[in-house]
């Protein structure tokens, strides 16, 4: 029932467009990216390695919907799973996406989660085996471009 709450709680989860993978012209984070455990943007090789047991996805909370004005409907949000069997340390992703995180939930640790402390970007975070976790992001480096620019 958690899970299902946050889904109706937050807008980021229920989109009814596709995403791109590009910043809006107003919010210079992506609506998505897919991110390695240092907290980089997957690469060619990455996709392509048999090696690749972990992977982060930036669900960017704020779109743009028209020209001159800027929309946040959201926080973000940074999952992470981990299907390898071993532990893997996970760098939260770098100020541009977010400049703090507060941990949701982790599938290896079934503590609650209502009271977690907030943590800044490019903090690294161990996530066990077979397990995934869910931040959300609570402050955005937000700067919105003038028309001017």
């Amino acid at each position: 029932t958690y899970l299902i709450q946050m889904r109706q709680e937050h807008a980021v989860f229920r989109r009814s467009g596709y995403l791109k993978g590009e910043a809006s012209p107003f919010v210079k984070v992506p609506d998505i990216a897919w991110l390695r455990a240092d907290g980089k943007r997957f690469e060619n090789a990455d996709w392509e390695s048999f090696d690749t047991r972990s992977i982060g996805m930036y669900l960017g909370g704020a779109i743009a919907t028209k020209k001159s004005e800027l929309d946040v409907v959201d926080n973000a949000f940074y999952w992470f799973l981990n299907s390898s069997d071993k532990s893997v340390d996970v760098t939260l992703p770098e100020e541009t996406y977010g400049l703090t995180y507060q941990l949701m939930f982790n599938t290896a640790d079934e503590r609650d989660w209502s009271a977690q402390e907030v943590l800044p970007s490019g903090t690294v975070v161990t996530l066990e085996p077979w397990s995934s976790a869910l931040w959300m992001v609570t402050l955005l480096p937000l700067k919105v471009s003038s028309q001017a620019e």
